[in-house]
């Protein structure tokens, strides 16, 4: 424990609190309202800093693993969050029927989480294994560039190809009526390529790469004001290209929008250089470790608080939108309860892991 980076510990975990923030507006009937009114421009911009939750998980894999090789032991690794996600699905499944009351069969079972809808939020498994399997090759690439010159024109590449269309590709300018009211057309004009936005996980790989060898010259100062700038942008682009509408899903707010991957660059550096190292206790690192290596799984099983208390403030409302203030006591719960039952899974699956060790130590004596 003393040569563990803490601060990457608490990406991890801020980047599940994001997580299970940005479900609030999912799960709250935020993108059912109409975009009217100044309680609507702010949640817009305070989503708009949530949908860098998955980001942050992908620049930490890029940072962590960029030195791994193509090997044996390296495939292996990928066991351990197999594992995690089976049992995590598996509880799902058990939720499902129990809490919905609802009859499924074995094979149906097992095929839910063959095609990752088990939990229902495993899309991210089923984009981290194909991104693990590829990550030997991807480091192969970035460690034969030449230098630090070669590799930013590698990333500025790719967010030509991922990223840009979020700043460039949202205007129709042979219109007079969207520039006085862009909701009114949906259909926007493409000024950057689009084919490749799908492959922006390897982007925020390399670019969670470069920052483990060079990091960001920007101070903390600068860092904050880019962070607040590129926030505010885009909730005010979410809310002005959607407003008196429905909240629209454009490319200005998705995860591979160039404003996303600023704010998630910015947000992962100001963590990183969180100077509490030295000053936290014994127990408050140990806590944090403990926290930090059951995220996934608490990612997976915060469906079931998700269902669970947004149904129930559903119904002691009375309403189909739950207003933010709700924010304050839901989403602290739904994070601390994801997490504790998924300390409890890790330790079931630590304990059949030893029992199995164990018999299998005794056959070969």
């Amino acid at each position: 424990m003393r040569n563990r980076d803490y601060n990457l510990d608490l990406i991890r975990i801020f980047s599940l609190y994001t997580v299970v923030s940005v479900h609030f507006f999912l799960n709250s009937g935020f993108y059912s309202q109409d975009m009217i009114g100044y309680k609507m421009f702010i949640k817009c911009i305070i989503r708009s800093f949530f949908i860098i939750c998955v980001p942050l998980f992908l620049l930490l894999t890029g940072y962590l693993m960029k030195d791994k090789v193509l090997s044996k032991k390296y495939y292996k690794g990928i066991s351990n969050t197999l594992i995690v996600y089976i049992v995590s699905s598996v509880v799902c499944v058990i939720f499902k029927i129990l809490y919905n009351q609802s009859s499924i069969n074995l094979v149906d079972s097992i095929l839910s989480i063959l095609d990752f809808t088990g939990a229902n939020y495993s899309w991210y498994i089923e984009m981290y294994i194909g991104l693990f399997l590829i990550i030997p090759f991807l480091n192969l690439i970035y460690k034969n560039l030449a230098n630090k010159k070669q590799r930013q024109i590698l990333i500025l590449t790719l967010l030509f190809l991922t990223s840009f269309h979020g700043i460039t590709n949202i205007y129709v300018f042979d219109s007079s009526s969207w520039l006085m009211q862009p909701s009114s057309i949906q259909s926007y004009q493409k000024l950057v390529p689009t084919f490749w936005i799908q492959i922006y996980p390897i982007t925020y790989y390399f670019i969670g790469s470069y920052l483990s060898d060079y990091g960001v010259r920007l101070n903390n100062k600068k860092c904050g004001i880019i962070l607040i700038f590129s926030m505010l942008v885009t909730g005010i682009i979410s809310y002005y290209w959607a407003t008196p509408y429905k909240f629209v899903w454009g490319p200005w707010c998705s995860y591979s929008s160039i404003l996303v991957v600023i704010m998630s660059v910015c947000v992962f550096t100001l963590i990183k250089r969180i100077p509490f190292k030295d000053k936290a206790s014994t127990n408050v690192k140990r806590m944090i470790k403990r926290v930090s290596d059951v995220t996934l799984g608490a990612y997976l099983v915060s469906y079931i608080f998700d269902t669970i208390f947004y149904n129930f403030f559903n119904n002691k409302l009375g309403e189909t939108y739950i207003g933010f203030k709700y924010y304050f006591i839901i989403v602290p719960v739904v994070f601390v309860s994801s997490i504790i039952l998924s300390m409890v899974l890790d330790l079931l699956i630590n304990f059949f892991n030893k029992s199995y060790t164990g018999i299998k130590k005794k056959k070969t004596i």
